[in-house]
């Protein structure tokens, strides 16, 4: 193909409004936000778990490719191999 399709961009006439925001609130959120890398025993809750994920998924990133995997991993032993793959 000698077209280079990257040259000019199509008018689609696409108007996409920004969701109002609550400054405040979002950052309350960005201050809150923590890596965290010891956890508890407790059970995250199934609803509450596929709401994460949702999320997860409508997360930006580069050119709508996803590049991504989640995994839910629920068994110990699973979640043992895991940390053991992963350098302890």
């Amino acid at each position: 193909m000698s077209e280079d399709i990257f040259k000019e961009i199509p008018d689609n006439n696409h108007i996409e409004k920004a969701v109002e925001v609550n400054f405040e609130e979002f950052e309350k959120v960005l201050k809150s936000r923590r890596s965290v890398r010891v956890y508890s025993e407790e059970k995250v809750a199934e609803a509450d778990m596929h709401k994460i994920l949702d999320s997860a998924l409508i997360a930006p990133n580069s050119s709508n490719l996803q590049p991504w995997e989640f995994h839910w991993v629920k068994s110990k032993e699973s979640k043992n191999k895991i940390v053991e793959a992963c350098l302890s």
